[in-house]
């Protein structure tokens, strides 16, 4: 039993069931029985207000921008976590898989901090997380982007105390045949920023930005519209990007 969490690119993947999106290689090659896509469109890891509708019942993703919207949509939001993953399945997952970044590269006044995220009771933003009966005493700096991966990463561990949390990098984006430059940043400084988190938190990363092939000179072919891989040869491609470390994760624990 795995989940997925994210943005649009696990959005492909939402709903409760076997035959969804990317996650249908996975599902099929491993014989996995239960499998939960978790992604709301245009969220970041990075702290913010906008908020999605969510079922509270099974978890799943509605709609946002209406005004019955009832949920945190960024990663770090305990509200998310929790409301995405109900206690009724939260103890049965065996795998968590959380994959972001696209979106942050374009968040206003985004900050990369030099060095690793400390986890301290100062950081309270999440005032969700500090009055949940699960609270570890602190957080990370939410606004801050490896604050933010981190604080995720604790979040989901603390929801799915018997699951393997792993850290998926985001899809390459590109300009033509140059990297997409936004905010004196790239996906690979997104990327490398993420792996250092999850290698400080001694949690597992696939690395799909450095394995899934897709460039500048190839990009067309798989993601349709310049960031979603909504193609059949994209949703394969990241699909068995992502199998790959999968069973790597398999043969680990």
């Amino acid at each position: 039993t795995w989940l997925a969490y994210g943005d649009s690119v696990t959005a492909i993947c939402n709903g409760n069931g076997l035959n969804l999106g990317w996650a249908q290689r996975i599902n099929a090659e491993l014989g996995i029985s239960a499998f939960y896509g978790r992604g709301v469109g245009g969220q970041t890891y990075l702290w913010n207000n906008n908020t999605f509708q969510v079922d509270t019942i099974t978890g799943e993703y509605i709609t946002r921008g209406g005004a019955s919207d009832n949920c945190l949509g960024c990663f770090c939001s305990w509200e998310r976590v929790s409301s995405m993953i109900p206690a009724s399945i939260a103890s049965d997952i065996d795998l968590v898989i959380v994959m972001g970044g696209t979106n942050d590269i374009n968040a206003s006044g985004i900050t990369i901090a030099e060095g690793l995220p400390t986890f301290s009771a100062s950081y309270a933003t999440d005032t969700d997380w500090s009055a949940a009966s699960d609270y570890t005493g602190g957080d990370y700096d939410v606004t801050d982007f490896k604050g933010a991966v981190a604080s995720t990463l604790m979040k989901l561990q603390v929801r799915c105390p018997n699951a393997v949390i792993a850290l998926a990098t985001p899809i390459p984006r590109w300009n033509g045949t140059a990297p997409y430059t936004t905010n004196n940043l790239t996906m690979l400084d997104i990327s490398k920023a993420e792996i250092e988190v999850a290698e400080m938190l001694g949690i597992p990363v696939i690395d799909i930005h450095s394995t899934v092939g897709i460039n500048g000179f190839n990009y067309t072919q798989y993601i349709s519209d310049g960031i979603h891989p909504y193609t059949t040869k994209g949703k394969s491609r990241l699909g068995m990007a992502m199998l790959s470390g999968v069973k790597q994760i398999e043969i680990m624990y």
